[in-house]
């Protein structure tokens, strides 16, 4: 586990504790962040080496970080940078952004790690997916891909649905996983396309089969599309956190979904989608 731990300053650093128990006993705690004051959205992968690997958000620095530790968590080794954002602080927003979908809440680039365990032609692959931002909002989301030394291995990153720029969509709240039978890097978010307000939002995903070089068409996930804009409304509207499991050709986001806002207010959503449902027309 890999979490934002705070002390009696007020300082968050990225901290690691593993558990070799089923969960009854922890071991010491293990920072991993080494620069930074404000470190938050800790995500943790393990490869089938063991190799442990913890990506997290320093807005400190407006940037995306990750380190690995070789020795099952007992140290890391030094940070390197995902990605860097150039934006203007919004107070009390760190380096996040607000967008016509989420005007109340701060939305924030959530990276995810994940690791590829199979036992195909890129095992060992770590990839981090997040939500890269600008002036202008928030662009898309995006797919660093690394080698196991935490190489870099496609440049700035790949757009998982780039989109024309007269119509960008917002996309966020980005999920990944990848399936550990054969390999395939998923990728799920909200995403306004269609919507020329930019309010309404369908959970959606997409995968892609070659190492995050290339992707499928985006395939929506939510049957209907979610407005969190709408009166009645929760104050944190989407939440902070999506999910996505998958194993054995078998994808389950999971997200919050506000279709029956009157009667349920928010709730948690899920469905399945596999490979096949990308082909369809």
């Amino acid at each position: 586990m890999a979490w934002s731990r705070i002390s009696r300053q007020g300082e968050l650093s990225i901290v690691l504790s593993s558990s070799d128990t089923g969960g009854r006993t922890w071991k010491r705690l293990v920072r991993v962040s080494r620069t930074g004051s404000e470190e938050t959205y800790a995500s943790v992968a393990v490869a089938a080496n063991g190799y442990v690997y913890v990506a997290w958000d320093d807005p400190t620095n407006f940037r995306l970080e990750i380190a690995r530790s070789t020795d099952g968590g007992a140290h890391f080794g030094p940070e390197h940078t995902v990605e860097n954002f150039t934006i203007v602080p919004i107070p009390s927003c760190g380096s996040g952004i607000v967008i016509p979908a989420s005007l109340q809440v701060c939305l924030h680039a959530n990276p995810i790690v994940s690791v590829d365990r199979s036992t195909g032609p890129r095992r060992g692959r770590v990839y981090v997916s997040y939500s890269r931002t600008d002036l202008g909002g928030d662009e898309g989301v995006y797919v660093k891909a690394f080698d196991s030394r935490l190489r870099v291995l496609n440049g700035d990153g790949t757009p998982v649905a780039p989109a024309p720029r007269r119509v960008r969509p917002d996309q966020f709240w980005p999920a990944s996983a990848v399936d550990s039978s054969t390999g395939a890097l998923w990728v799920c978010f909200y995403d306004t396309g269609g919507d020329p307000k930019r309010q309404k939002a369908f959970y959606s995903c997409s995968l892609s089969h070659d190492g995050a070089r290339t992707w499928t068409r985006l395939v929506r996930a939510a049957s209907v599309a979610t407005d969190e804009t709408q009166p009645g409304s929760d104050a944190r509207q989407y939440g902070d956190y999506e999910g996505l499991a998958v194993a054995n050709g078998v994808a389950h986001p999971i997200w919050t979904d506000s279709r029956q806002l009157a009667t349920r207010q928010e709730e948690i959503y899920t469905t399945t989608l596999t490979p096949a449902d990308f082909a369809r027309p």
